[in-house]
């Protein structure tokens, strides 16, 4: 590659960007599974009512995921709930609800661990 080229190539420092952020982000989750207290009967608990809970939002009558997020949401978003109920499907829904959650709980549970790791 000549210097011209180099200094025009946008996609390398891109793609090394994001390949840092999902090596990161892969990291901090391991570690927030791996955990000691991460796998407790009481987690387990929880996980079960967080993923009843969620299919009682996605597949309910007549307060589900699009009416909540219609009704919920500010005005600048109009037609986000009737776009999910058009385009999503119901278990869609719920793999969102389930794993957003799930995932951003191992998340965090990382950082902290990876916080801890840092000090001095």
């Amino acid at each position: 590659m000549t210097k011209k080229e180099e200094e025009k190539d946008i996609l390398t420092p891109t793609l090394l960007f994001l390949a840092k952020a999902a090596r990161f982000i892969v990291t901090v989750l391991v570690h927030g599974i791996i955990r000691k207290g991460t796998w407790t009967k009481n987690v387990f608990i929880f996980w079960i009512i967080w993923l009843v809970w969620s299919a009682l939002i996605v597949f309910g009558p007549r307060w589900n995921l699009p009416i909540l997020l219609d009704v919920l949401t500010p005005n600048y978003l109009p037609q986000l709930g009737i776009w999910i109920y058009r385009h999503m499907s119901k278990p869609t829904q719920l793999l969102i609800l389930f794993l957003g959650g799930f995932l951003g709980w191992l998340f965090f549970r990382g950082i902290a661990i990876w916080m801890e790791r840092l000090k001095f």
